[in-house]
């Protein structure tokens, strides 16, 4: 990807959502996708228009032919005299990003937040909701939400069809809701903004395993939730608490050339104290109420893998994924399990309890968990399942490391 392509691509994460968001509240909710085909235009344009030349600056650019295309379209409809004016005012030519966010951060009138909120509306199916508030204003592609989802683009694209449906039939309005609504919708915001940041810690790119931009932009908007006094609820904190755990060890997930290193060989000296320390803030501050969400069971689990290895540690975390089962039983949840098993008693056990996993063979994490496990007992059988996870991995920085495994792991078994 050439750096015109990579600004375009960073620019569509962070600007689409916003002008997404700020065309829907000027057309009604029931012309989202006119709204959506303009922004995608917008970004065509971009892309034959930078090739000579990259604006000096990219943000204002995009808005200003946002702004066109929007009142074009007006024109065709024949409502240019009655909103033409409100387009102009809602979107500024001279844009600043920062001060674009530092608004943001104000206020949960944040227009991107809005619509996030209107797009998680009861009538909507949970899993239509994040589908399509993570491509309407997130900037994923299908494909990224079909694996955020573990399922296939087919899915999803059903998914985003039905809800669009539901806006239309149901006439939904794009409305800010009172502080009920805001509760009650909470859910299936959090849910977004955690896969949001998901896709960002262990992205699908080919040529990056942690997209930074994206982890950033999901704690902006939690923040955003903490910040407002209806949504300040223990989840949202604990959900916070998660990513800073999880983003205090982003300099240490990488080696000099690019490639994958463990948690269990990670160099704890690059770790970012700081970002511990907020996580344990919000942590704390997630601890009230009578309700334990699975956010409070993850931060936990992310703050213990923050904290130096003993017994104790292990059985920790071993109940807090087992509590976390009992709430959802992911076989990702399943397979960080074992790990911790083989831990608190042995690799065999660990073996013994990933057998029923049959759902999860065709994964190349669980080829590669069971690789690890059988490295002590063995070598014969590691080799085999480490092979197994390089013909299933679906990227190539994890296709280099397995092809490293299995070299070293190589060399020992010739021994």
């Amino acid at each position: 990807m050439n750096n015109q392509s990579q600004l375009i691509d960073h620019l569509f994460r962070h600007e689409s959502g916003k002008m997404v968001a700020v065309l829907t509240k000027l057309f009604g909710f029931q012309q989202l996708e006119v709204a959506e085909d303009l922004v995608q235009d917008t970004f065509i344009m971009a892309a034959q228009s930078w090739l000579a030349q990259v604006p000096d600056n990219p943000s204002a650019w995009l808005y200003k032919v946002a702004k066109n295309k929007a009142l074009d379209y007006v024109r065709r409809q024949k409502k240019f005299q009655t909103i033409a004016a409100e387009i102009v005012t809602a979107i500024p030519i001279e844009y600043s990003i920062n001060a674009q966010l530092e608004a943001a951060f104000q206020s949960i009138k944040d227009s991107q937040l809005q619509m996030l909120f209107a797009i998680c509306h009861s009538a909507i199916p949970i899993e239509a909701q994040v589908a399509l508030a993570l491509k309407t204003l997130c900037g994923f592609s299908i494909d990224e939400i079909a694996r955020a989802f573990l399922t296939n683009k087919e899915n999803i694209n059903k998914r985003l069809f039905r809800a669009k449906e539901k806006i239309r039939k149901e006439g939904l309005q794009l409305e800010f809701p009172d502080a009920t609504q805001l509760t009650a919708s909470i859910d299936s915001v959090l849910q977004c903004i955690y896969l949001l940041f998901n896709e960002g810690y262990y992205s699908s790119s080919q040529e990056v395993l942690i997209r930074k931009d994206l982890c950033l932009e999901a704690a902006r908007l939690c923040l955003l939730l903490l910040e407002t006094t209806p949504t300040n609820q223990p989840p949202v904190n604990a959900l916070m608490s998660l990513m800073c755990f999880h983003m205090s060890r982003f300099e240490s997930r990488l080696n000099e050339d690019g490639g994958i290193v463990l948690w269990q060989e990670q160099n704890r000296a690059l770790w970012n104290v700081a970002l511990i320390e907020k996580g344990e803030f919000y942590l704390n501050a997630a601890a009230f109420g009578e309700t334990v969400s699975t956010y409070h069971l993850e931060a936990m689990i992310a703050y213990y893998h923050t904290q130096p290895d003993d017994d104790n540690k292990w059985r920790a975390l071993l109940q807090l994924y087992d509590q976390l089962l009992l709430a959802n039983e992911n076989p990702v949840v399943q397979l960080n399990r074992a790990y911790v098993l083989s831990k608190t008693h042995s690799p065999e056990a660990a073996i013994a309890d990933l057998e029923h996993l049959s759902i999860f063979h065709q994964h190349h994490l669980y080829h590669a968990l069971l690789g690890k496990l059988y490295e002590c007992v063995n070598v014969s059988k590691a080799l085999e399942h480490w092979q197994r996870a390089l013909d299933l991995a679906p990227l190539v920085l994890e296709q280099t490391f397995i092809r490293e495994k299995i070299t070293a792991l190589g060399r020992v078994e010739k021994k």
